[in-house]
C-alpha cells in the first residue's frame, strides 16, 4: 500500500476489520464524567510505580516504557491530567504560544464517547491554559481505533509521516499526524478550564 493509499484509507475512516472499541457501550467500562478529570499528582513513590507498571503492561503500540517514564517524572514540557480511574490524558512538548503534542492513555484500551468527550474539555483547556496556535497528535498507521476518536473529536488529517514510530519487533510502521488549531477548538461547545481540578 503507498502512502496515498493509506493517506485515502485514513480519510475514510476505514478500520481494517480491527474492533472499533467503545463504539458500543459496556457495563464494565469505568466511566469518565467532567468531575474526574483534574491534573495529576503524585504523594508516594508506589503511585508513580503503579502507573509505569499499567503503561508497561498495555497491549497497544506506545512509547518505549522510558520515554514515557521521563515524560511522565521529569520533564517540565508535559502536562498530565487524569481520567478518573479510567486512565490518563497528556500533552508532551509542551511550548506555551507554540503548539504541544496530544497523547491519550485508557488502561482497558476504550475509547467510549465519555472518554472522548473528556480528551475535548482537557484539549480545549490545554489551549486555553498555555495560549496554543495548535496542538498534534501522532498515531501508528495501525491503530484504527485511535485515528477515529482523533477524527471524532475534530482532528483533521495533516499527513502521513513514514518509518515514524518503531514498533517492539524492532520494525517501523507509519505514523499519521493529526493537528487542531486554536480557530477550530473556539467553535466547539465544551466547557473550559474550570472544569480540571488541582485536587
Amino acid at each position: 500500500m503507498d502512502n496515498d493509499e493509506l493517506v485515502s484509507e485514513v480519510q475514510r475512516g476505514e478500520s481494517n476489520g480491527e474492533d472499533l472499541r467503545g463504539t458500543s457501550e459496556h457495563s464494565d467500562i469505568e466511566r469518565v464524567t467532567l468531575n474526574d478529570l483534574h491534573l495529576l499528582k503524585f504523594h508516594t513513590l508506589e503511585e508513580i510505580q503503579d502507573i509505569l507498571q499499567r503503561y508497561v503492561s498495555l497491549d497497544i503500540p506506545k512509547d518505549h516504557p522510558a520515554l514515557f517514564q521521563e515524560y511522565l517524572i521529569s520533564r517540565r514540557d508535559t502536562w498530565f491530567v487524569e481520567a478518573g480511574k479510567a486512565g490518563l490524558i497528556y500533552l508532551t512538548h509542551v511550548l506555551p504560544r507554540i503548539g504541544a503534542t496530544l497523547n491519550v492513555i485508557f488502561w482497558d484500551g476504550h475509547l467510549t464517547k465519555d472518554r472522548r468527550e473528556a480528551t475535548k474539555v482537557t484539549v480545549a483547556t490545554a489551549f486555553d491554559l498555555f495560549e496554543l496556535p495548535r496542538i498534534s497528535a501522532l498515531c501508528p498507521i495501525t491503530n484504527a481505533p485511535l485515528r477515529q476518536m482523533y477524527k471524532k473529536i475534530g482532528f483533521a488529517l495533516e499527513g502521513v509521516v513514514r518509518k515514524g514510530y518503531l514498533a517492539p519487533d524492532g520494525g517501523y510502521l507509519d505514523m499519521v499526524l493529526f493537528g487542531l488549531i486554536d480557530e477550530e477548538v473556539k467553535q466547539w461547545p465544551v466547557p473550559r478550564a474550570h472544569k480540571i481540578s488541582s485536587e
